[in-house]
């Protein structure tokens, strides 16, 4: 029987695997859907989120997502149990880090 961990285990060697392909065939991050940059970055620690929000303008905008569906958005269905169709007062950035109770340490936002 194939547990949790085993499932994430093998979802995330699938993910590795295709981006070390992009990397050999070199192709850059930004190459890549904006769906899958999204899925990718859904795996990762929200402390990893931040730092590639730090990369450059881009990939902040691109992570906060301007049109109001960020990968913020996701992690906080993830994290905190949003339903989709959710709608709230400020951007999803905002209300990840008003929900994570680390809004006093403004260097973990990378502020």
């Amino acid at each position: 029987m194939r547990t949790s961990f085993h499932l994430f285990v093998g979802g995330a060697l699938k993910i590795l695997l295709f981006v070390v392909s992009c990397v050999t065939a070199n192709m850059s991050i930004t190459d890549l859907p904006i769906e899958t940059l999204m899925g990718l970055l859904s795996f990762l620690p929200v402390a990893d989120v931040l730092r590639c929000r730090l990369v450059c303008h881009d990939w902040q905008e691109g992570i906060d997502g301007l049109d109001g569906d960020s990968i913020w958005k996701i992690l906080c269905m993830r994290d905190f149990g949003f339903r989709p169709g959710t709608k709230v007062e400020a951007t999803w950035f905002e209300t990840y880090r008003a929900f994570s109770g680390k809004s006093a340490s403004a260097s973990f936002w990378g502020e």
